[in-house]
């Protein structure tokens, strides 16, 4: 039961000033430090010490729906223990972060003054955490482009070393081939070998220039670019990719780039973790809204867990999709569970000219 606290006018004055002194000086502590840990257990302290209550913890709320300890000041027994209790959720309702609570011995009413309180505690630990999200994510997918680069320039020199090399070798040694024929008709021969080699070498360059950067996406623009890679993909991996359009011909240039690296982290994932046969690929352009979809017949996941940033499995290719898409101001919606398959479905907003 929560009841008008009782008193004169300036007991109430004098316990909103404390509320709001200890609210500012965790917001302060907030903004100063990015240590998530050290902030939840200064804000069970100072909550437990405003309050004058006898225990008060913040719990991390997992996947699964279990709520874990992760800091608290008081009695070592549970809150539900407490013969009064009063708790509030840290960040959306439909997706809490956690729990903020407090407890005492005895028997005790709180104030909607003390609700007030205990929900600007848990506004402060839900913006953190946000944050603290947001460097995570940063510095995963910062690790992983440095590690991906890595791992492409060792692709790279070892395709640039054992096909290019090995077929320049080859010319050359055609080359002196020719030079020691004694019939014109060996000569012909030796030539239209060459030629083959060097058509071969010709494409293979092109293949790896295309994967650092599609020549097609700027000349032609997204489309062709992803049907282009989709072809590649299909002929490496087995699988049957097909990309739709409507009213794309052409989008602004870093939005191309965006939309193109996106859906390749997509087909990536898909071709690597999803063991499906086919994936569609459709993006279509809604007045100042571009949509892509990309939809695959595999296996599925647990989206939920997949996304989880607060002590769950990261699915860093997912994170990175809506990461790259944030950055435009896009949203991205993922709909899958295990044996379903999966669907991506991204917005990003295109400007309108001035």
């Amino acid at each position: 039961m929560i009841v008008h606290h009782e008193g004169r006018l300036e007991d109430l004055l004098e316990l909103r000033a404390r509320h709001q002194a200890a609210i500012a000086n965790l917001g302060q502590t907030a903004l100063s430090s990015r240590d998530l840990a050290a902030l939840l257990n200064c804000a069970a302290s100072l909550t437990a010490e405003t309050l004058d209550v006898d225990f008060s913890q913040v719990l991390e709320a997992r996947p699964d729906g279990t709520l874990v300890l992760r800091a608290s000041m008081g009695w070592t027994t549970e809150l539900i223990d407490a013969a009064s209790a009063l708790k509030v959720v840290i960040g959306p309702p439909e997706h809490p972060y956690g729990v903020l609570g407090v407890g005492t011995r005895s028997a005790r009413t709180f104030s909607v003054d003390e609700v007030n309180f205990l929900e600007g505690i848990a506004g402060i630990l839900a913006a953190a955490i946000v944050r603290r999200r947001g460097d995570e994510v940063r510095e995963h997918l910062l690790a992983r482009a440095m590690s991906a680069q890595e791992e492409e320039r060792t692709r790279i020199a070892r395709e640039l070393h054992d096909e290019t090399g090995q077929a320049l070798s080859a010319i050359l040694v055609g080359l002196r081939s020719i030079n020691d024929a004694e019939t014109l008709t060996k000569v012909r021969a030796l030539a239209a070998r060459l030629r083959e080699v060097a058509s071969k070498t010709i494409r293979d360059v092109g293949r790896i220039a295309r994967g650092l950067r599609p020549s097609t996406l700027d000349d032609l623009g997204l489309l062709p670019a992803l049907r282009r890679y989709a072809e590649d993909l299909s002929v490496t991996r087995v699988i049957n990719i097909s990309v739709e359009g409507e009213g794309v011909d052409r989008l602004p240039h870093e939005m191309e780039t965006t939309l193109y690296r996106i859906i390749q982290e997509a087909l990536t994932n898909v071709t690597r973790h999803a063991d499906a046969q086919t994936v569609t690929v459709t993006i279509q352009r809604r007045n100042d809204t571009v949509r892509a979809t990309i939809q695959d017949d595999g296996h599925g996941f647990d989206a939920p867990a997949a996304l989880d940033t607060f002590g769950g499995e990261r699915t860093l290719g997912l994170v990175g999709i809506q990461e790259r898409a944030s950055l435009l101001g896009g949203t991205v919606a993922i709909d899958s569970q295990p044996g379903a398959g999966a669907c991506i479905v991204v917005d990003l907003p295109i400007e309108r000219s001035p």
